[in-house]
């Protein structure tokens, strides 16, 4: 500052400060409001904070609902959001944009049209054709509030009722659309009812079924079906005609819904006819002219008997008519109740002459036929003769005093036959023969069947043989297939089968079984659990380790096998059905299972904008991929094989400085697939050319080359620089031909140093130093079988090379890979390489062994029938894994294995054993000799006989059999039984059967047996029991047939108490019997029986009376203890009042007071009675009003009779008169309770005036009876 007055001067300064520095401001966001986020983020926190800064957020667009001076906001809709810091100190301000975008577009869902299931329809198809179909859709189906599984699709296919929702979600935004549709369903049934129909008789041949009360209308078919019984109508009706006894059912069904119901009803018939039984034929004699046929046996009760014949006398309708004359009698029975009928014809036969004898003759006697009846029934019969057999060289057991004795060994019988009538004799003799000479029987031993082998031969060739021979093969477990009756049937499954030989010349048999064994276990087949194939999981393992393992194959199949289809884990990499095939290698059995492999490999989007060119520039730059799929269940991975990622390489936005493609890996972690695209990013930078010339090889000769790269880029601007890793730079690193001292990988880099651009070059150095390879061969020996050997330069190098051995023993060619050499030494092998004169030398070994092996053996044991094989023992030999050992024999054989020193054998020889050093080929033999004792004993096990039931016990005879201190017996039996002596020749028996005598020899094991057959004939008898009709009523037993055993027979139902010679006992009263039929020997056959006594027929009516109205009806009560299908038939007294006449609860509708009886007949004629009384009570049921008023209000306007409904036939007639006695209406055949023939109050068309006027009635009842009623009646209008 200058003052001008003085001109004086001072000075002073001040600083000025500058602060403009802006806020840092940074705002994270979430863009994007949708249907899950309906709001988005704005968030600045990360921006400066402080007491100087003021915060303010605003937008032309958008919307928020909170204080806008907070750092961070919620945008509650789309639009632009700026965010301003401002710094209240230096007054700057700073601001950023956000733009929030929406998207809560929603899909459509469109669950269809409602439906009805039905029985036809089971299932219906739901979802319309409007649900949204494009973009990232999942689509979800409810059932009632509940999930349906695998309901992923816009359509469903719905088989139950119920309310049915599709949910439509769009995973971007999250947006959903819901839709609803109702399933019914109608599934009622319809009605299937019939009523229980009439029985049929021999009367009654057909009758109508009735089902009336089923479903009516037009959407109803019938269908009427029987498989026992007989319909005679069309059986698409309700009311069909059928004409059997059976079960008939009937099928209603909708047709509106398809739903069928079915009702059956059984129709009884009873057709069943009566016993006609006239009884067993008689015999007329000189003593007897006069008998009585026996016809109890016959239907007794409700029954009618009718006879005809030639020579009755009496009784013609009773069951034991008088005959006199022979001949045949017919009797007819008739069943009272269904009118069913049956005969039968009784034979009364005359005897007066002599006996005749005639004797049939008899059969041969062999194995089969080890006794027989002789057959004189031929000769006279009856209760007048008797019989008498008598022989001296034969054996009679029984029936002696028969026409059919029982003998036991051949022989002459005699027959003397005795009339006791006329006493004339006959007698006849005949001879008896015998042959039991059994066949032979053997079969070998049969193959083993398997699920290959299905069947095979079974041998029985070495058995008797010959047209006589008859084979019969059976088994009780297993199967023939063909050839049962050859000695090589067909079999095809396991088990024992028994060979029946027999001679048909004389019956005799002999029996072998033959077991065959069958292995057809199928194995196991385990395919594993189902698994699925995603992304992650390309390819799977199936796991099959379930299966049966050691000694199986197995075999998969399927779309997508990669490898291991013959093993238990083969890779897959398609989704289907794979199958496991298990097959048993050796029985060839067979198992399969099946997996189901799924899949899913729905891959993300990948979408990569084209990026800028790298120059020097622009070294860097920020790829693009906001395209792609997004969302927290994807992960983004950036690759390069040739570039370089700065940053962001786990984001859709990396920045990368180096050309070169790079990848972008997407990965959809829910699923496991990813989705991979690249994109090349180019670089303008102009590199060198680098060229160099193939250098020369470094050999043993050649030991430095130079490498010549002179045809490169040079010049100036160009730096060369050469680098190895596994070679040697001598000098020249620096230049374009370097020299270089050994084999390897050499590196130029040629850089540009004007543009820094370089290029670089790999070039190959070979080096061939390699020794040559000599090999001598392996270790090798001279022996028995090799005097001399040729060694085996073979592995050695070959081609160009020169080779000289070196050894004791060279024959010839030295100079080559395989010379001959003939003593044991060392030999050595010099390879020379005739390129680079590099040597190498192997030397080998060769040793001498001529040495022979020993045989000797232990003394064998004997062949016995105990000792079946015997062990030859040549152990002490010599042996090693270097030593085979071959056995052999001329007329011996061997059991099991020969390849050891210890082999068994079971037949009687010669033995040759040859041991051989496998390594030298020398060998020595031996033999030894085996001898045999197997003399069998003699088996005897004696003649068959009959054990009689008198007897309690008998002795076997086996005393032929061959004897001595070494010899045993042991009996057994099949169906017999021992008392003592088991071990004895002699043993005691107590019971029929097979008995089989074994010899043995203890000193050689062998052994022999003998059969011996018991016989004790028993007899089998039948029985019938006809039981009591009624209560009260006796029941019969009879025994129509008795076989077996030795007659004649005696019968018992006392339990033998008491026994009779008639097979049929009357008159049984109800209760239980023991039954027993005995024979001639005392054998007998027993059973048990119960005569029942039936329940009585009871017939009531509860109540037994009551009272009605005169006019009415009464259904009275009938009751019976009897089902349906037992009543035959129902009747009632006084008929003509009751709505029926053959069921139990009619309705009744008498006039008068009526007594009713009803009568109850069972099937089996069984009656039984119950009165009822029904009062009527006929008190006046006319009833006529004393008053109307006829003023045309509705109510009360005529004068008519009232009755109760039913009562009145007819009103003849009706009259009124006036004080004065004048008509002034009449009517005739009038209605009671019709107000049509009534009086209105008016006469000759003129209304009467209020007044009382007499009338009078003339009314005929429903009766017939005729009753006049009169009175007065009051007009009051």
């Amino acid at each position: 500052m200058i003052n001008e007055t003085n001109g004086c001067t001072n000075s002073s300064s001040v600083s000025i400060d500058e602060d403009v520095a802006l806020p840092a401001i940074t705002v994270d966001a979430d863009p994007q409001i949708d249907c899950d986020s309906p709001t988005a983020s704005l968030d600045g926190s990360n921006s400066d904070s402080g007491p100087n800064l003021i915060y303010e957020w605003s937008t032309p667009d958008g919307n928020f609902n909170e204080a806008t001076d907070a750092p961070t906001i919620t945008a509650l809709q789309a639009g632009t959001y700026t965010f301003q810091i401002t710094n209240t100190d230096n007054l700057c301000t700073v601001t950023e944009t956000v733009t929030v975008v929406e998207n809560t577009a929603v899909p459509q869902a469109d669950a269809g049209t409602n439906g009805i299931l039905n029985c036809d329809v089971s299932s219906i198809s739901i979802g319309g054709s409007n649900t949204s179909q494009d973009g990232p859709l999942v689509y979800t189906w409810t059932l009632n509030g509940a999930p349906i599984a695998s309901a992923d699709s816009p359509t469903f296919e719905a088989n139950q009722p119920g309310l049915y929702q599709l949910s439509v979600l769009n995973t971007d935004n999250q947006c959903e659309a819901l839709d609803e549709v109702e399933v019914s369903i109608d599934t009622i049934l319809p009605t299937a009812t019939a009523l229980a129909p009439d029985v049929l008789t021999c009367t009654t041949t057909s009758l109508q079924l009735d089902a009336s009360g089923s479903s009516q209308g037009g959407s109803f078919t019938y269908a009427w079906s029987t498989p026992d019984g007989q319909l005679d109508s069309p059986e698409d009706v309700l009311n069909p005609t059928v004409s059997s006894g059976g079960t008939y059912t009937l099928l209603v069904t909708d047709n509106s819904n398809g739903c069928q119901q079915q009702v059956s009803i059984e129709v009884q018939q009873d057709t069943l006819s009566p016993v006609a039984d006239a009884g067993a034929p008689i015999r007329l004699t000189c003593t007897d002219t006069l008998l009585n046929l026996d016809a109890t046996g016959s239907s007794q009760g409700s029954f009618m008997y009718n006879w005809s014949g030639p020579g009755l006398a009496s009784g013609t309708s009773g069951l034991n008519p008088a005959v006199q004359v022979p001949g045949t009698y017919l009797l007819e029975v008739i069943n009272i109740q269904n009118g069913c009928s049956a005969t039968d014809e009784a034979l009364v036969t005359q005897d007066i002459t002599p006996p005749a004898i005639a004797i049939d003759a008899p059969e041969m006697l062999d194995c089969a036929l080890t006794e027989q009846l002789l057959n004189a029934t031929g000769s006279s019969q009856g209760s007048d003769f008797t019989y008498n057999w008598t022989t001296s060289n034969g054996s009679i057991t029984g029936g002696a005093n028969t026409l059919q004795p029982n003998i036991g060994a051949p022989g002459t019988y005699n027959l003397l036959i005795t009339n006791t009538d006329n006493g004339c004799t006959s007698s006849q003799s005949v001879e008896v023969g015998q042959d039991i000479t059994p066949p032979v029987v053997a079969a070998s031993t049969p193959d083993t069947l398997t699920c290959t082998t299905t069947s095979l031969q079974l041998d029985a060739s070495g058995s008797s043989s010959g047209p006589v021979f008859d084979y019969n093969w059976s088994t009780s477990n297993g199967i023939l297939q063909s050839g049962t009756n050859t000695p090589t049937p067909l079999v095809s499954s396991g088990g024992l089968y028994l060979l029946t030989l027999t001679n048909t010349e004389n019956n005799c048999i002999s029996t072998l079984e033959v077991s065959v064994v069958q292995d057809t276990i199928a194995p196991v087949a385990e395919a594993g659990s189902p698994q699925e194939l995603n992304c992650d999981f390309p390819v799977l393992s199936l796991s099959g380790i379930g299966s049966s393992t050691n000694g199986f194959t197995y075999n998969w199949d399927g779309p997508g096998l990669l490898s291991g289809t013959n093993g238990l884990s083969p890779e897959v990499n398609q989704p289907g059905m794979y199958t496991l095939a298990v097959t048993n290698d050796f029985n060839g059995c067979a198992a399969t299972d099946v997996v189901a492999i799924t899949q899913d490999t729905i891959t993300p989007t990948i979408a990569i904008s084209d990026p800028q060119v790298l120059n020097c520039d622009l070294t860097a730059q920020q790829l693009q991929a906001g395209n792609s799929s997004q969302g927290t269940e994807f992960q983004y991975t950036w690759t390069t094989p040739n570039g370089n990622i700065n940053s962001g390489g786990q984001t859709l936005q990396p920045t990368i400085n180096a050309p070169g493609e790079y990848t972008l890996l997407i990965e959809n972690t829910s699923n496991g697939c990813d989705a991979l695209a690249s994109i090349v990013v180019e670089q303008d930078t102009i590199t060198p050319e680098v060229a160099a010339l193939t250098p020369d090889t470094l050999t043993c000769a050649v030991t430095n080359v130079a490498i010549d790269a002179s045809a490169s880029s040079s010049g100036p601007d160009f730096d060369y620089n050469w680098s190895t890793s596994n070679g040697q730079i001598i000098s020249g690193g620096q230049t374009n031909s370097p020299t270089v001292s050994s084999g390897g990988t050499y590196t130029l880099v040629l850089t540009n140093t004007a543009n820094f651009c370089s290029s670089e070059l790999t070039i190959p150095v070979v080096q061939d130093t390699l020794a040559p390879v000599a090999e001598a061969g392996t270790t090798a020996e001279l022996n028995c079988d090799s005097p001399s050997l040729t060694l085996s330069g073979s592995g050695s190098s070959t081609g160009g090379f020169s080779y000289e051995w070196q050894g004791p023993g060279v024959l010839n060619g030295g100079g080559t890979l395989n010379p001959a050499v003939n003593l044991p030494g060392t030999y050595t092998l010099v390879v020379t390489n005739n390129f680079n004169q590099c040597t190498a030398m192997d030397a080998v070994e060769i040793t001498q062994d001529v040495n022979l092996p020993s045989v000797v053996f232990t003394p064998p044991g004997m062949l016995t029938c105990a000792v079946e094989t015997v062990l030859l023992d040549a152990s002490a030999s010599t042996q090693g894994d270097n030593f085979t050992f071959n056995w052999s024999t001329l007329d011996g054989n061997f059991v099991g294995s020969t390849n050891s020193l210890s082999v068994s054998i079971d037949e009687p020889g010669t033995y040759d054993l040859t041991i051989e050093n496998m390594l030298t080929g020398c060998s020595n033999s031996n033999q030894v000799v085996v001898d045999q004792d197997i003399i069998a004993p003699v088996a005897e096990a004696g003649n068959t006989f009959v054990l009689e039931c008198w007897e309690d016990t008998a002795n076997l005879d086996g005393s032929n059999s061959q004897q001595g201190p070494n010899i045993t017996y042991q009996w057994t039996t099949i169906g017999g039984g021992f008392t003592s002596g088991t071990t004895t020749s002699a043993p005691v028996i107590n019971a029929p059967g097979l008995y089989t005598l074994l010899v043995t020899n203890t000193e050689n094991g062998c052994s022999a047996q003998d059969q011996v057959l018991v016989t004790q004939p028993v007899p089998e008898a039948s029985f019938d029991l006809i039981q009591p009709p009624c209560f009260g009523d006796p029941g019969t037993i009879r025994f129509p047939q008795v076989t077996g055993g030795t007659p004649p027979y005696e019968f018992s139902i006392d339990g033998g108490d008491s026994y009779q010679a008639g097979s049929i006992f009357t008159n049984v009263t109800p209760g239980n019997y023991e039954l027993i039929v005995r024979d001639e020997n005392g054998c007998t056959y027993e059973a048990s029986a119960a005569i029942i006594q039936p329940d009585s027929t009871v017939a009531i009516i509860e109540p037994a009376e009551a009272t009605i109205q005169f006019g009415e009806s009464y259904t009275i009560n009938g009751q019976t203890n009897l089902i349906p299908s037992e009543i035959a038939d129902i009747f009632w007294s006084n008929p003509g009042s009751l709505s029926c006449d053959d069921c139990l609860r009619p309705t009744a509708r008498p006039l008068r007071t009526t007594d009713y009886l009803v009568t109850v007949v069972s099937q089996n004629g069984c009656i039984d009675q119950a009165p009822f009384r029904l009062f009527v009570d006929r008190t006046q049921t006319v009833y006529v009003p004393n008053a109307f008023s006829p003023n045309g209000d509705g109510t009360n306007d005529l004068f008519y009779i009232f009755a109760r409904s039913g009562v009145i036939e007819n009103i003849r007639a009706f009259r009124i008169y006036n004080r004065w006695g004048e008509p002034v209406f009449e009517g005739y055949n009038l209605s009671p309770n019709n107000p049509e023939h009534g009086w209105d109050g008016t006469f000759r068309g003129e209304q009467m005036n209020n007044a009382v006027f007499a009338w009078h009635a003339e009314i005929e009842f429903i009766d017939g009876t005729v009753e006049h009623f009169k009175g007065d009646v009051q007009l009051s209008r």
